[in-house]
């Protein structure tokens, strides 16, 4: 049986498009600008000792990371200094202080125009379309150097990245985009070290080479605890012990029980809660509760985050060893709870001795229920609107849940939700 004509242009049209897919259609570029192997970073002076503190960025990206946290190792490492406090608490003795912001702009041009998407259409089928896509990063950092209270200098920098790849699956596209990012990064945090090291060329500093003490054990945790500046505790205020342990919550019940017991405030189940805690701004970040014996951080993360990155957030704090201390978790949903307040301060129910940025905070509550509709449902406190919730996760609605409803989420949707993570740490 013959080919008609027009069957023969076909076929050697498809021939075609499956010769040009595999003579090479997979590729990848990465361009950097300023390249960070253009730029010198031998220290020409010893700056001693030095204190990174952060600003709230104005743009974030969150495969990026945390840049005042590169930015304070790669200074570490760099021998500028003799010694790089990050996070820097209040009684660090430091030479200069760098109050560093980092902004991170994310531009995909995935190329538009008409031809190109009819073009991509007609090859679909193939294993991968023989087409660029440019991604775009802008880098920023500005750091305000400070010489005791003193603003003395700023150092500003901006770096350009860009990736541009044919169609990779999607793990080899993000093992892509995290080297193109921690190039750019490298870049970003040579050109600050440049203006940095220029500066320090200027002065006359004469080390704080007074060792920070380290806490390392939980005596030392406990002393350091006892020392910190604290109101007398009234004599009628009772001790209460909170779980500490993320348990299955097999119903709401237990959570109500809970509330009611201790008294705490819940605008859906205890409008009159009244539990206020003890609290005492230790002034280094955290914040004590006498009566619950717990220690929180006074802000909390500055992005809200899904739920794996909550506790990669709380892995990080641990290994920063947050105010002394490395035995940071996520709260339960107890502990979370103690929180809430009747009255209002700044907008949430929350003490005011506590940031008002985090108003809906992760618990570490992930509740296995039995039904086979339901998987891993997790619960949360909003300050803002002062309740426990408990996220459903369920494959259909779940039972008594509308899908409209905030609190409902479809299998796997509920750890990708964004919330805060206000940490806690039990006292010993």
């Amino acid at each position: 049986m013959k080919m008609r004509k027009s069957e023969k242009i076909v076929v050697v049209l498809l021939s075609s498009l499956l010769l040009f897919s595999a003579a090479g259609c997979t590729g990848t570029q990465i361009m950097i600008t300023p390249s960070p192997e253009s730029l010198q970073t031998s220290a020409s002076k010893n700056c001693g000792i030095a204190g990174v503190k952060e600003r709230p960025a104005d743009k974030v990206y969150g495969p990026a990371g945390y840049l005042v946290q590169g930015f304070a190792d790669f200074l570490d490492r760099s021998k500028l200094f003799d010694k790089v406090y990050y996070p820097l608490r209040p009684d660090d003795k430091v030479d200069l202080t760098l109050d560093s912001k980092f902004d991170v702009l994310f531009e995909p041009n995935m190329g538009g125009n008409l031809g190109k998407a009819f073009a991509i259409g007609i090859t679909l089928f193939l294993l991968e379309p023989a087409f660029w896509f440019d991604y775009d990063y802008t880098l920023s950092g500005d750091v305000d150097i400070y010489k005791g209270d003193t603003k003395t200098s700023v150092a500003k920098a901006t770096t350009n990245a860009s990736m541009s790849i044919k169609f990779l699956s999607f793990a080899e596209t993000v093992k892509l985009e995290s080297e193109t990012l921690q190039k750019g990064k490298e870049s970003l945090y040579k050109q600050i070290f440049v203006e940095v090291d220029r500066y320090c060329k200027s002065l006359k500093l004469g080390s704080l080479a007074e060792k920070r003490p380290e806490i390392t054990t939980q005596k030392e945790q406990k002393k350091a605890v006892a020392q910190a500046p604290k109101r007398d505790i009234q004599p009628d205020l009772k001790k209460i012990t909170l779980s500490s342990t993320p348990f299955v919550l097999v119903s709401e019940n237990r959570m109500k029980n809970v509330i009611v017991k201790y008294d705490f405030y819940d605008s859906m189940i205890n409008e009159s809660g009244s539990f206020q805690g003890e609290l005492v701004d230790n002034g280094n970040g955290t914040v004590t509760d006498n009566v619950t014996d717990l220690m929180w951080q006074k802000d909390g993360s500055r992005d809200n985050m899904n739920y794996s990155y909550a506790q990669d957030y709380i892995n990080k704090i641990n290994r920063e060893k947050f105010a002394g201390y490395y035995d940071w978790r996520l709260p339960t949903i107890e502990e979370l709870a103690s929180l809430l307040r009747k009255k209002k301060s700044s907008g949430l129910r929350i003490d005011p001795v506590f940031s008002s940025r985090q108003f809906d905070c992760w618990s570490s509550n992930i509740v296995n229920t039995i039904s086979s509709q339901s998987v891993n449902d997790i619960w949360r406190v909003s300050f803002e609107t002062g309740d426990v919730k408990l996220m459903r996760s369920c494959v259909t609605p779940c039972p008594g849940q509308k899908s409209s409803e905030s609190n409902w989420a479809i299998s796997g949707d509920v750890f990708n939700k964004q919330y805060f993570v206000r940490a806690v740490r039990t006292l010993q």
